[in-house]
C-alpha cells in the first residue's frame, strides 16, 4: 500500500486481474486426450464425407459423428466452453436419430 493507507492497483490480489480463461479449471491430460482424439475424429469423418470414402447416411459416418462429438462435449465441459459443448450436443441430438432409423 501508499503511504496514505489508499490501496494501489499493485496492492490488489493477482485472481481479481485473472482473464476468465486463467480462472477456468484445469483439465487433466486423459481429457485433454479425449477432446483431441473427438476432433480429429470429427474432422476425419467430415474428409472422408467429402472426399466421398464414406456415405452421409452410412452406420459408419453418424456414428463416427457422435463418438467424436461426445468427446468434444467432454472437454468443452470441463474446461466450462458452455457454447462449443451446446453445439456438441446439438450434433449428438441431430445424429443419433440416423443411428436408429436413418442409417443406411
Amino acid at each position: 500500500m501508499n503511504a496514505d493507507a489508499t490501496p494501489t492497483h499493485a496492492d490488489a490480489p493477482a485472481a481479481e486481474h485473472a482473464t476468465p480463461a486463467a480462472t477456468a479449471p484445469k483439465p487433466r491430460p486423459l481429457l485433454e486426450w479425449i477432446g483431441w482424439l473427438g476432433m480429429a475424429l470429427l474432422l476425419g469423418a467430415y474428409a472422408a464425407r467429402s472426399f466421398e470414402w464414406l456415405e452421409p447416411r452410412s452406420l459408419e459416418y453418424v456414428g463416427i459423428n457422435v463418438v467424436g462429438a461426445l468427446m468434444v462435449a467432454v472437454i468443452c465441459a470441463a474446461k466450462r466452453a458452455w457454447p462449443a459443448f451446446a453445439l456438441e450436443i446439438a450434433w449428438v441430438v441431430l445424429s443419433v436419430p440416423a443411428l436408429w432409423g436413418g442409417a443406411a
